[in-house]
């Protein structure tokens, strides 16, 4: 948008794109647009899928996936294509992925982390403070899954 803004100055009204209408550079230019946005999601998705491969790996096989043989590296690797692309075709919306993670991420701050320092004695409260941290533990058990219940029901 800033480079929009900076080449039509007031003009630019809703979008820059608007001006791209008519004239060889408007349709040589939306032409252009539209193919590299497609080479931008592949190249971004390969940088993405590369992470995952290796979380993936270092959790099976506890080693680099480079170190992998050729076979093993593939069959991982479109393991893993196959189950994003599963998901992208089982979820309609992102929305609901979102959802899932916040509502996760707000359980584990608000509860798990609280509680299993509780549990663990490094908080100090002694036997008292052990039991209120598994006493947290199943709170925030509960509260995880009624969570989780309703950002499905919601779907």
């Amino acid at each position: 948008a800033q480079p929009g803004g900076a080449a039509l100055g007031t003009r630019i009204g809703d979008g820059a794109f608007n001006h791209l209408d008519g004239g060889w550079f408007g349709i040589c230019g939306t032409q252009v647009l539209g193919l590299t946005y497609p080479v931008n999601l592949l190249v971004n998705f390969a940088l993405r899928l590369w992470g995952l491969r290796e979380n993936i790996v270092g959790l099976l096989f506890d080693k680099d996936a480079m170190l992998l043989d050729l076979k093993t590296f593939y069959i991982v690797t479109y393991a893993s294509l196959v189950v994003v692309f599963a998901l992208s075709v089982a979820v309609p919306s992102v929305w609901f992925m979102v959802e899932v993670i916040g509502s996760t991420a707000c359980m584990v701050f608000a509860y798990v982390f609280p509680a299993l320092l509780l549990a663990s004695g490094e908080a100090g409260g002694g036997r008292w403070g052990r039991a209120g941290g598994m006493g947290l533990l199943v709170v925030a058990a509960v509260v995880a899954v009624f969570g989780t219940m309703n950002a499905i029901a919601s779907l």
